[in-house]
């Protein structure tokens, strides 16, 4: 319909150009008499706009290097042109009184039109078929982007977990021989956290009760380590329980403080975990220990396995939208707070949401 339209405006346009064009030369030719001699070469271009677009993409994809195909073009161009020259000549014949002129005449005078013609249609069809071309790059770009982004952050998952089951099982080996009881306890909840991880294997965000529960089964493991010289406090509102976040994130971040909270002597780490709102769209996560704290402020280490990869998933799933901080407490111990947007996954489950506040996992 686009089509039909644009022709047939231009189809009036030639009318009264054609129109006027003979009032100046001193023929009075009525306007109306006009019309069925100007007007059916638009008709024509009517009919040829589909055949000279699809032609003009057969040319792009069948033809290769462009002196080629601008030979071609300029071969049908002129055969449009020649075919609109002989039908102005007929209604010519038929429509005008006077002798018409040669044929040759008609040809020459609307050959460069009638190219110019043919070239706006080509040139149209190419912008439209490089403006597709250009889009479905940017789409395969954007989705080849969305996949490496993918990869990379599932590369830094299984980095950590190996990380961490390295670390159970050197520990599940120190008790075997010195208490069998304890070991077999660790391997249980060892599995119970394994099948919790692979459950979510492929998924990068899961439910904030859902991260709390595999957490949960990692603190057991190490308090079986520790012996009863490790405190876990989980402080977790409920209007943030059902929250998104990084499948596989308070883990290493425990893991950390746990490591880093060590006091020798006595020899305890209390360790103190804290989800809550932080304003309006968005949750706070905190994790912190009561040790000796890093050497320097200044200097906070933003290094080793965890914090690496917990700063590169979080510019990954959050870009531009989250904070990562950590430092030492006024009154002793460090932290490491997070605060990212705050969506809502599937609505918590009461088993896994009754988190004690506070409360020791043991």
């Amino acid at each position: 319909m686009g089509v039909v339209l644009i022709w047939h405006a231009y189809g009036l346009y030639s009318v009264n150009h054609t129109y006027f064009y003979s009032r100046i030369m001193g023929n009075d030719v009525p306007w109306a008499a006009t019309l069925p001699v100007v007007l059916p070469g638009t008709w024509l271009w009517i009919l040829l706009t589909p055949a000279v677009a699809w032609l003009a993409r057969r040319i792009l994809d069948r033809i290769e290097g462009w002196p080629t195909r601008l030979a071609v073009h300029l071969a049908v161009a002129v055969g449009v042109a020649t075919l609109d020259a002989a039908l102005d000549f007929l209604r010519a014949r038929l429509f005008t009184v006077a002798e018409p002129q040669a044929f040759s005449v008609y040809l020459l005078y609307q050959l460069d039109h009638n190219v110019m013609l043919y070239a706006i249609i080509v040139s149209v069809v190419y912008a439209h078929s490089w403006q597709r071309t250009l889009k479905r790059r940017e789409r395969e770009a954007a989705r080849l982007e969305t996949e490496l982004a993918h990869s990379e952050l599932q590369v830094l998952k299984m980095q950590l977990q190996p990380h961490f089951l390295f670390n159970t099982l050197n520990s599940i080996a120190a008790l075997v021989y010195r208490d069998p009881a304890a070991a077999d306890r660790m391997v249980t909840r060892l599995s119970d956290l394994l099948r919790m991880s692979l459950l979510h294997g492929s998924r990068q965000e899961v439910p904030l009760h859902e991260e709390i529960e595999l957490l949960r089964a990692y603190v057991e493991i190490q308090e079986t380590r520790f012996r009863g010289r490790l405190v876990v406090t989980m402080e977790v509102e409920d209007a943030v329980a059902s929250a998104q976040v990084p499948h596989l994130f308070l883990q290493p971040l425990v893991e950390n403080a746990i490591k880093h909270g060590y006091r020798e002597p006595p020899g305890e780490v209390s360790v103190r975990v804290v989800a809550r709102s932080a304003g309006e769209g968005a949750v706070m996560l905190e994790v912190v220990d009561d040790g000796p704290g890093f050497p320097d402020e200044g200097a906070a280490p933003t290094g080793g396995i965890g914090l690496m990869n917990a700063r590169t998933r979080l510019r990954q799933l959050y870009p531009g939208t989250h904070t990562f901080a950590l430092g030492n407490r006024s009154g002793g111990g460090a932290f490491v707070r997070v605060r990212l947007p705050l969506r809502h996954g599937p609505a918590a489950v009461p088993a896994l949401t009754s988190i004690p506040t506070p409360a020791r996992v043991t």
